[in-house]
């Protein structure tokens, strides 16, 4: 073993045996549970939003899909009264709102 590699050695050893003495496991222990509560936090806060979005989504499938059966009222009504050009542009309708809700979920 050249000298530099056992200087580099003796120094490595003394650097590390001064960081044992320096750690305190209370410490270290301590700042592992902040860091732990600092996430809980974002990860409640992260839960929250996604409910929401959630509850925003559903609203608007709801929305979409009572527009829908309106559509749908509409296009039968048109077909009684022996609209059928109009039938089909209104059926139209009715699943460009149907499909736009499947999207959105």
């Amino acid at each position: 073993m050249g000298m530099f590699s056992r200087v580099t050695s003796i120094f490595k050893s003394n650097v590390n045996t001064i960081l044992e003495k320096m750690e305190d496991p209370n410490k270290i222990l301590d700042q592992n549970i902040r860091n732990m509560e600092s996430e809980y936090v974002k990860a409640k806060e992260s839960v929250s939003k996604a409910k929401a979005e959630e509850i925003r989504l559903t609203r608007r499938v709801n929305e979409l899909t009572t527009e829908a059966l309106k559509w749908t009222k509409n296009a039968k009504l048109a077909l009684t009264k022996g609209n059928e050009d109009l039938a089909r542009k209104v059926f139209l309708l009715e699943s460009y709102f149907y499909s736009y809700s499947f999207i959105i979920f």
